[in-house]
Formats: structure tokens, sequence, C-alpha cells
């Protein structure tokens, strides 16, 4: 059976015909996530990340978390933190050695986290805690941050703990 041209290209218009009503008529069809009609479109509901979060914060206060009325409690048996050590102490203890290189000064300090356990600073190297060091003398090294500004006396006699 031999079709003719014209049959042919009649089934193709026929069949992307009802392919095209198909898909029209299909689309919004089942209703899930349509909100309203403008004329005969069906338009989908949009959700924005706030709103998301604004459930997600909802269900969480349904739950009971990260509630603001609720404090901590203040059991008297449970110590408050004891306030971090003051830094000068801390680079005193962790100080090792000032080396003079033709570079500029380096400083040596105990760092566990190093293979060799010591590490070198130099001037603007951070220290820890965000702790810079701004100036390396042989008699002092200044470490800063942001605005805070601590001079560390290396030999001052005064500053050494005795047990």
């Amino acid at each position: 059976m031999k079709l003719s041209p014209q049959t042919l290209s009649a089934a193709g218009a026929l069949l992307t015909g009802a392919f095209c009503v198909g898909w029209l008529a299909g689309s919004g069809a089942s209703g899930s996530g349509a909100v309203g009609t403008e004329g005969d479109v069906v338009l989908p509901r949009v959700r924005h990340d706030g709103e998301i979060a604004g459930d997600a914060g909802e269900r969480f206060a349904l739950l009971g978390y990260g509630r603001a009325d609720v404090q901590p409690s203040s059991d008297p048996d449970i110590a408050p933190a004891p306030p971090p050590p003051d830094i000068t102490a801390v680079f005193r203890r962790d100080l090792t050695a000032i080396e003079q290189t033709p570079r500029g000064p380096i400083v040596w300090v105990v760092d566990l986290a190093q293979f060799s356990s010591r590490r070198s600073l130099r001037t603007g190297d951070v220290y820890k805690d965000g702790w810079r060091v701004s100036a390396i003398s042989a008699q002092f090294i200044e470490l800063r941050k942001r605005h805070d500004v601590r001079r560390v006396a290396i030999f001052d006699a005064s500053q050494d703990e005795t047990p």
C-alpha cells in the first residue's frame, strides 16, 4: 500500500494538532498548586525563599525550638565559664625565641597544631584569635586586634609567675 504525500502531510498535521490540543488542555488540569485564573490561564502559586523560611520558623516555634521566652536554667551548681586568659600571658607562655634574620625579626612560638610543634611569626602574621603581630623588638612584641593593642615585655621580671 502506497500513501500519497498529501495523506502523509494530513496525518502529520492531525497528529501535531492533537498533541498541541492535549498539551494545552492538560496543563493545569489537575489543579495542584493553582491559585487563581486570569482568563483561561491557570497561574501557579510561587513561593519565595523568605516565605519558606517563615513557614519553617513557625514549625520550629510549634515544636518549641528557639523560643525567646525560654531562658537557660540558672542552676547554682553550674558555675559560669571563666573569662579567657589575657593574650599577653598566653603569648609569653608560648614564646620560645626571637630570631634576627636578614629579612627581619622572627618570633618562634609553641603551636601544637604544627608538625614541629613550633611556628614562626613575622610582623603582620596572625597569632591567635585574630591577634596580629604588629611590631617585634628585642625588648617587646606588640600584638594588635582591631583597635586593641597589647605590648608583651620579653624580659620583664615583674610579669614572671612564681609558684
